[in-house]
């Protein structure tokens, strides 16, 4: 009976050994294996590293011509494909990021579920039948593409703020002695007025609607600037006689004017001519009765 359960030992032994080191090149030459022999049956273990998931399925035992054969299958795991994240390396804020989602090896990667992480803010997206989605930002930072499903590499896109256009205005502005100065730029939004002696930036204000300055006697230049478009800009300086201003219309202001004038010209001569012909035509008719009149007279005589 030890002789049998030697040659069993030395089986499984030998069978573990070869499998391990095959599969891992691991040596197990020093692990104990234990034999526990009882009326109705022998148990025998053995210590097994933990390479790989052993299931009862996975396992074959057969005897034959006095030897005991286990062999241990190692199941085949197919490692999940990984996710390649297209995105834009920058973007501004307010503007729409628009990402593309796919496999490794090129599949689309149709509804999964894409998070967005910018700090302690996530915004979840869910890919399409093109696997694209598209979100929002709406603060400068950056923002990590990340999944639930591994991903090839790391993706990120940085969001900085767009720079506004600056509209510029400006007009010459001459003051004989000290006086308040009303200045109405015709644009939308808040502006900010900046008034120049020279070179030299004598004061500067902002807000919206009219804006007073208190400004001695010299040459200033009146500089407007705003985010918005400038269609133009009314300076007024009122004095104690009459007011004075000086007014910068845009080109749609000046033609409206141009065809005002020329319609009051035309009026007043069309009037003139009516007139003239009214005159004409009572002088004739009058020089028609008198000659109608003067053969009547002669004849009475």
């Amino acid at each position: 009976m030890t002789d049998i359960l030697d040659r069993i030992a030395e089986a499984i032994f030998l069978t573990m050994l070869y499998e391990i080191i095959r599969q891992n090149k691991i040596d197990i030459s020093k692990r104990p294996i234990d034999i526990i022999q009882q009326e109705d049956k022998i148990i025998i273990t053995a210590e097994i590293p933990v390479i790989f998931q052993v299931k009862p399925e996975n396992v074959k035992v057969t005897y034959s011509n006095g030897v005991l054969e286990i062999i241990i299958e190692k199941p085949i795991i197919q490692e999940a494909k990984r996710l390649v994240i297209n995105a834009p390396d920058t973007a501004y804020v307010g503007d729409k990021i628009k990402i593309f989602v796919r496999y490794e090896d090129g599949e689309v990667a149709k509804n999964v579920e894409i998070k967005v992480v910018k700090g302690n803010n996530i915004i979840t997206l869910t890919t399409n039948e093109e696997g694209e989605a598209s979100f929002v930002p709406l603060e400068e930072g950056i923002y990590i593409y990340t999944s639930s499903i591994p991903l090839s590499k790391s993706t990120l896109t940085t969001v900085i703020k767009k720079e506004a256009k600056i509209f510029r205005a400006e007009v010459p502005l001459s003051i004989k002695e000290t006086s308040t100065v009303y200045i109405t730029p015709k644009t939308e939004g808040e502006y900010k007025v900046e008034v120049y002696l020279g070179d030299k930036l004598i004061t500067t204000t902002k807000g919206k609607g009219t804006a007073m300055l208190t400004l001695p006697s010299g040459n200033y230049k009146v500089v407007v600037v705003s985010e918005k478009e400038i269609r133009g800009m009314q300076i007024e300086m009122p004095f104690k006689e009459t007011p004075w201003f000086v007014e910068i219309s845009d080109i749609s202001n000046i033609l409206q004017i141009i065809i005002a004038f020329v319609l009051l010209l035309l009026l007043l001569l069309g009037a003139r001519f009516y007139l003239k012909w009214r005159q004409e035509k009572a002088r004739k008719t009058l020089e028609e009765t008198a000659r109608e009149i003067k053969p009547e007279e002669t004849k009475l005589e």
